[in-house]
């Protein structure tokens, strides 16, 4: 018998497999490699199909952080256009997976990256800023870039 696994689309796990947020908001550990195929969004994000519309910011902090580095959500495209993605044993700007919790009090399986970042010229340099973003895409698989976090 062969079984064949179908995550929602974005995904990389099936999201009803992750253990939740407890009830007094402590958060168990979510997988060590990446939740989301960053290079299925980074091509959705090249094609138009993911564009500022698709962006939804779930916390005050991160509009803030917009805000404090004068970004539009086309220049938080930008970046994550130029992101690494996960690869085991090899070079990436994965950090981490883990639980975060939007202004309004709902919970996101987010992955975090970060890599240091020209904000004048756009693009990746050594010499920038280290930015840091973390980011979720709803359990259905719909082209939605849910972000949590981006700061230096």
């Amino acid at each position: 018998i062969m079984v064949i696994n179908s995550f929602p689309r974005f995904w990389r796990q099936d999201p009803a497999t992750l253990p939740g947020p407890k009830p007094d908001g402590s958060r168990p550990p979510l997988r060590r490699r990446a939740l989301f195929d960053l290079g299925a969004i980074q091509a959705c994000i090249q094609s138009g199909e993911m564009d500022e519309s698709a962006i939804s910011v779930v916390t005050d902090k991160c509009a803030s952080d917009l805000e404090d580095l004068g970004w539009e959500y086309a220049d938080l495209l930008a970046f994550i256009l130029d992101l690494q993605p996960y690869s085991p044993g090899g070079a990436n700007d994965y950090r981490s997976s883990e639980w975060c919790k939007g202004s309004a009090g709902d919970w996101y399986p987010c992955d975090a990256y970060a890599m240091n970042f020209d904000p004048v010229r756009m693009c990746r340099s050594t010499g920038g800023p280290s930015i840091y973003v973390k980011f979720s895409i709803p359990e259905d698989g719909s082209c939605l870039l849910i972000t949590v976090s981006a700061h230096d």
